[in-house]
């Protein structure tokens, strides 16, 4: 949960964890191993929002990008949205280092 905070600037975030997982799990115990962390997001931005709405918009977006390969972040759309009776957001595109996400 990010208060206050950009779909830009939570982007870096989610790149940030990504990259720390990756490391991370590169060497354990003298074993070289991969991993992968998919993010999915969902923003409000008008007044109080509904939490149980705001996870279920995220983790519709999290299956999303785990659907597309690894280390994705998807955004939820305006038809994700719709379905938990949100205000639809615009479909934005969101480029952050050498991933990119899509919404």
């Amino acid at each position: 949960m990010l208060y206050n905070t950009s779909r830009e600037i939570a982007a870096t975030v989610a790149e940030r964890v990504q990259v720390a997982f990756e490391k991370a799990a590169a060497d354990i115990d003298g074993r070289l191993l991969g991993a992968a962390v998919s993010t999915g997001m969902a923003f409000s931005s008008q007044g109080p929002f509904d939490l149980p709405a705001i996870l279920l918009q995220a983790d519709r977006a999290l299956y999303r990008a785990k659907k597309d390969g690894r280390n994705r972040l998807a955004i939820a759309t305006p038809e994700m949205m719709a379905a938990t009776g949100q205000e639809p957001l615009p479909n934005k595109v969101v480029r952050i280092g050498r991933r990119s996400a899509a919404a």
